[in-house]
């Protein structure tokens, strides 16, 4: 006769595959396209994240490739993130123009409300600041939260990758607006990346030819388990 620990042991092997998976948008790969500088973004991960992307003027935001041409801050070196950044090559910007000392806000918009969400901005330094407001519906609706971040703040600086979060009682956040803006001489651009969206996604059952090694790997364990405890 099995023991239950080896009926737990079979159980966790098997359902290795249908695990939920917090979904982190990092942009080195979007749905659909190849990442590239310039690419826009916009639904390309409502399917797989719950979240699309606007900007409050009704453009669409843009990749930033790391390094030349600048097309959203100078860090080290035109779109260069400090060095040990976790940034990879591509992050979210807004219309990859530099110019003027405000850009237009960022806005991500959920599908379904979501409660714990994270992320990082890069680059606040030289007289710069963010405001990141969460907002209960998709247009207007009840401020829920806000996050200020200026230049000087701990984890902040030139190309460092400044981290933010809200953490709420309960999933009631549909959209997030950033707002950035620079109170001296120079341009503003926004660097956005590593974005935790706070949804979960359970990946599709596996088809029976897949699962195959799996049940091996369970009965196989249950075996073994069965035969030690008989000696």
């Amino acid at each position: 006769m099995f023991n239950k620990l080896s009926v737990v042991a079979a159980v966790s092997v098997l359902s290795l595959a249908s695990q939920a998976e917090a979904v982190v948008i990092d942009f080195e790969t979007v749905p659909g396209a190849v990442p590239s500088e310039g690419l826009a973004i916009s639904n390309q991960f409502a399917a797989t994240a719950g979240v699309t992307f606007s900007l409050a003027n009704g453009n669409t935001p843009v990749l930033a490739e790391v390094g030349g041409p600048r097309t959203a801050f100078d860090g080290v070196g035109p779109d260069g993130p400090a060095a040990g950044e976790n940034i990879g090559q591509f992050f979210l910007t807004d219309d990859g123009l530099t110019s003027g000392v405000t850009v237009s806000p960022l806005i991500v918009s959920y599908s379904t409300a979501t409660q714990n969400v994270s992320g990082e901005i890069l680059d606040i330094d030289r007289g710069e600041s963010f405001v990141i407001s969460a907002f209960d519906s998709l247009v207007g609706g009840a401020l829920l939260d806000t996050i200020t971040i200026n230049a000087g703040d701990a984890d902040t600086g030139n190309g460092v990758a400044t981290n933010w979060a809200f953490n709420r009682a309960s999933a009631d956040i549909l959209r997030i607006e950033f707002a950035g803006a620079r109170s001296g001489p120079g341009f503003f651009g926004l660097g956005f990346d590593n974005f935790s969206s706070g949804v979960t996604v359970t990946p599709a059952p596996l088809s029976a030819p897949a699962t195959l090694p799996l049940v091996a790997a369970g009965l196989c364990m249950i075996g073994f388990l069965a035969h030690r405890r008989k000696g």
